[in-house]
């Protein structure tokens, strides 16, 4: 059963004996229509919704080619399931608090009702490379020396050669290089190379390519997908491509 609880939103009208702290309710299916502007003049308001993030993510390996086919599907398995490494195939048995926090396929569990405000990438990235695990985790962060790695031309191809689409029901609703979704997490700030290279990532809050606020609740189903724009490249380093959901929760219990 979906969640039909309403938002509700505090200052909204005359205050009253009745209700003193002036609250509406706006049901999920209104929030959606909402131009931006007035959605988030009312965020700082909401009385029974809480900050919330969603992930998932996906594990490219090193040493395997990236083709114009390898394709990551993202927010298709909750965590207890198994994934696999997108460019090898190799079976990653279950992907664990690490690589999603979402319990089941594609969907929010019962009672949630989420109102997604911006979609952000991370890219796991080191400037020198590690030793790595199954699910793209450092294993060995001890420095191993390489000549030619370079992680600024790595996350150059990876941000601008790379699509994020997201889907409802297998319709494409939004798109764009991974580069224009910028997080307030991972790819921020700046790091260097051994080799000289240097990266620098700013982060704005206000750049948004939503035109509206998706409302998603359980049984909604949606996906993710990264899919490469150009010919075929070779990673020398293993990296990993989270995509954060960033918004509000209302959490109802269902029995």
């Amino acid at each position: 059963m979906k969640n039909q609880q309403a938002l509700m939103v505090a200052n909204q009208v005359a205050p009253s004996k009745n209700n003193p702290q002036g609250i509406v309710e706006i049901h999920p299916k209104d929030i959606s229509s909402l131009p931006l502007a007035q959605y988030f003049t009312m965020a700082g308001s909401f009385v029974n919704a809480q900050s919330a993030c969603y992930y998932d993510t996906a594990v490219f390996a090193a040493g395997t080619p990236i083709t114009p086919s390898t394709v990551a599907k993202l927010f298709t398995k909750g965590k207890s399931q198994d994934s696999n490494v997108v460019n090898t195939g190799a079976v990653i048995a279950e992907k664990g608090e690490f690589m999603t926090n979402m319990i089941s396929d594609g969907e929010f569990e019962g009672g949630t009702t989420f109102i997604l405000e911006q979609i952000a990438v991370d890219v796991f990235l080191t400037s020198e490379p590690c030793t790595y695990g199954t699910r793209g985790d450092i294993t060995n962060p001890a420095h191993v020396a390489a000549a030619t790695f370079s992680a600024p031309n790595h996350y150059l191809a990876i941000s601008t050669q790379m699509e994020l689409q997201y889907l409802r029901n297998e319709e494409v609703k939004l798109r764009g290089l991974l580069r224009e979704f910028p997080s307030p997490f991972l790819a921020s700030g700046a790091f260097g190379s051994s080799l000289g290279g240097f990266i620098q990532n700013g982060y704005s809050n206000t750049w948004n390519k939503l035109s509206r606020v998706p409302v998603l609740q359980s049984e909604d189903k949606f996906s993710f997908e990264i899919r490469p724009l150009t010919s075929t490249w070779t990673p020398a380093v293993a990296f990993g491509l989270r995509v954060n959901l960033i918004g509000k929760a209302i959490k109802t219990f269902v029995p």
